[in-house]
């Protein structure tokens, strides 16, 4: 590590998806001492999975095993240990959890499911100092939406008013792209006893605090520090991204860098989803003061030639939302192309016909499965 990089003093992820258990193994993988907890949900079969572990020191402690695979690079492969922990609605009658105060919490969970996660740690936001909520999930800026919705009811109904009135939401994006390669589709490989992802496509990682900046960074996440001003934009392309290359290849069922070669139907959808975005990304930039240079970044033009750039770089990575469907889960649709056509509308009266449809197209899919 870095003598002179600040790093938070502890870190908890919430989410046992392909991104989570990316950053927590490579996390563990680069500073083996460092604090690093994966929390995951009771009920989905994680209590078997976690074992004693022993550290370098020679102290146990309960965690899982990752596997995370390079296709192009298998000597990058490695095998980690992680700290975990079962969360669940009842923390009295878990084994599985402790009463470990959470100081920094990475939300890295699909993003209907983030809210509900984050409100089942309630108890465990550090009480005595601000406690920062750093959401990573897609989606993000829906997702801040309800969490800081849920924060505001919270602090209405707790007794002790502090309790979560110092929480801070923080944002985050990430460009990497992983995929879960255990048994139908889940993170968890039976044969092997280890939870299994695919690093599929290295990326970058931006975030609105630099020592969280510099914990990613040390753990070869590519990570830098993003102004409040920066990661508004940088979320806008991400949500390009995700409404551009998510639901094509969901529809497609096919690997990201299939869609460089995409017929021409497919590529006028996919030039108008963009087109959309970035009319409503560039009213809300002006919204919120932004200055001319950052707007420019979300013209149609840009925001075009960043999803290519993403399309060539995970050229291997099968989208999220191509996962979900495989798995017949429910897809994150609604916070994607579903967010920009409701904030269009919402806020400013435009009408996203190529989004809408979409939303409509993927839903009709699920039903389907």
């Amino acid at each position: 590590m870095s003598p002179s990089r600040i790093l938070p003093p502890s870190l908890h992820i919430l989410g046992s998806g392909s991104i989570g258990l990316l950053f927590a193994s490579s996390i563990r993988c680069a500073l083996p001492t460092y604090p690093v907890t994966v929390l995951l949900r009771s009920g989905r079969g994680h209590e078997d999975r976690i074992t004693r572990k022993i550290c370098p020191s020679g102290a146990e402690y309960s965690g899982i095993t990752a596997q995370v695979k390079y296709p192009n690079d298998e000597s990058s492969s490695f095998n980690v240990d992680v700290p975990a922990e079962i969360i669940s609605p009842d923390p009295t009658g878990n084994a599985h959890e402790t009463t470990t105060n959470i100081q920094n919490l990475l939300v890295a969970t699909k993003a209907p499911d983030a809210a509900a996660a984050v409100s089942s740690v309630f108890h465990r936001l550090d009480k005595n100092c601000k406690s920062n909520i750093i959401i990573l999930s897609n989606g993000a800026m829906g997702v801040r939406d309800e969490i800081e919705e849920l924060l505001r009811g919270e602090r209405c109904d707790v007794d002790d008013q502090r309790s979560q009135f110092g929480t801070r939401v923080t944002l985050a994006s990430t460009t990497h792209g992983a995929y879960r390669f255990g048994n139908e589709g889940k993170a968890y490989n039976d044969e092997q006893r280890q939870y299994s992802i695919v690093h599929a496509g290295v990326g970058s990682t931006f975030v609105e605090s630099q020592s969280m900046a510099n914990l990613f960074d040390e753990a070869g996440l590519r990570a830098t520090y993003a102004s409040p001003d920066g990661m508004n934009i940088l979320l806008w392309k991400k949500l390009a991204t995700n409404c551009a290359i998510n639901p094509l290849t969901a529809l497609q069922n096919c690997v990201n860098g299939e869609l460089a070669n995409m017929d021409v139907e497919t590529s006028a959808t996919m030039d108008g989803i963009i087109k959309e975005v970035s009319q409503i990304a560039r009213k809300d930039a002006a919204n919120h003061g932004l200055s001319d240079d950052l707007i420019k970044e979300l013209d149609y033009e840009s925001l075009s030639s960043f999803v290519s750039n993403v399309i060539r770089d995970t050229a291997s990575n099968k989208s999220s939302m191509l996962q979900d469907v495989l798995a017949e889960r429910e897809t994150e649709i609604n916070y994607l192309n579903g967010y920009v056509a409701r904030i269009g509308g919402e806020k400013f009266g435009h009408e996203c016909p190529f989004n809408e449809e979409m939303v409509k197209t993927i839903e009709g899919l699920s039903a389907l499965q």
